[in-house]
């Protein structure tokens, strides 16, 4: 028998392997006969013995059951709910455009069984995607540029209400230190230190147009992502804060996912609890709080407290003002 043939035989065999087994669908020796003679393959047990013995010299986590039946079937590289999760990721990152989320979820399915496809391809995860084919592009960059020290440059635009880009710094570009790349609300940010202005600041990879990798190089400073990600809140920066709030009880579930576990809770009772949270005063935090009216009570610290009632004031002043327009008007 020619090598060739041998090696043909032997993928052949992987890809029934791949695309008709799985821990709940055995194949048996006779359906991998059976198969390979539907491929227009003549082979006997022996050969496709020494198939499957040489795919698994190789790596490939091809295993051997008696039960619920004899046979044979192929280890997948995630199981169905694993790939599940990673479906729903790619299909609700805006950070990929529609284009290139068939393209990852092509990959991704190409790793099943043909029956664990059909599951994922039941599912379904709503999302706004970019147009932003650039994004794993610049992600790819900002990573090499991490890993060398080496300072990026970039244009960075805002929306305008017209959808065109509104550079910031009327277009001049940006350079910068970067050392982390983080995700927030499905979004992707690098964390970048600005040598103008001595401090660290997120910038969202999607809206850097233009980006390019510098010759110069930098020596890192210390940074800790987790230490810089509780100065912010969703992204905006500031200097960590305490802030305490009375929260009803029925908010601890969201006030744990948000802040995690370890705040601290002084007081507990029938209605509410009372925690500290040590993070940034920003605008995120604020509509955060504003999201739960009449449930979330700041207690601390008083320059929170007044601008919550100086948006409550801005607020009925508005409004007020419609209603007694409209009143004139009936």
């Amino acid at each position: 028998m020619k090598t060739g043939d041998t090696t043909r035989r032997t993928l052949i065999v992987y890809d029934i392997l791949r695309s008709l087994s799985d821990s709940a669908h055995i194949l048996s020796m006779n359906d991998i006969l059976d198969e390979l003679d539907l491929r227009g393959l003549s082979a006997d047990r022996r050969t496709v013995y020494s198939a499957i013995h040489a795919l698994q010299e190789t790596g490939y986590d091809i295993r051997y059951t008696r039960s619920p039946r004899q046979g044979y079937w192929l280890e997948h590289t995630f199981s169905p709910a694993e790939a599940l999760i990673l479906s729903d990721a790619v299909r609700s990152s805006p950070a990929l455009s529609p284009e290139r989320t068939e393209i990852l979820l092509e990959k991704l399915l190409n790793g099943l069984s043909d029956y664990q496809k059909e599951e994922l391809q039941n599912t379904y995860a709503a999302s706004v995607k970019t147009d932003n084919e650039d994004v794993l592009n610049n992600i790819g960059l900002i990573q090499t540029a991490i890993a060398q020290s080496r300072t990026i440059r970039f244009r960075y635009y805002d929306l305008t209400p017209d959808r065109r880009h509104a550079y910031r710094r009327c277009g001049a570009f940006y350079t910068l230190d970067p050392y982390a790349i983080v995700s927030s609300g499905g979004r992707f940010y690098c964390a970048a230190y600005s040598r103008d202005h001595s401090s660290f600041s997120p910038y969202r990879i999607d809206k850097m147009e233009h980006l390019e990798l510098t010759e110069d190089r930098f020596h890192p400073l210390p940074f800790r992502t987790d230490d810089w990600l509780r100065s912010s809140f969703n992204m905006y920066t500031g200097e960590p804060r305490t802030i305490t709030c009375d929260f009803d009880n029925d908010l601890a579930s969201i006030v744990f996912d948000r802040f995690g576990t370890d705040i601290i809770i002084s007081e507990v009772t029938d209605t509410h609890f009372r925690a500290s949270i040590r993070t940034a005063l920003t605008p995120t935090l604020i509509s955060w709080i504003l999201q739960f009216p009449g449930r979330i009570t700041v207690i601390h610290p008083d320059d929170l407290k007044e601008e919550l009632l100086r948006i409550a004031e801005t607020l009925v002043s508005t409004y007020r003002k419609d209603s007694h327009e409209q009143k004139r008007k009936d």
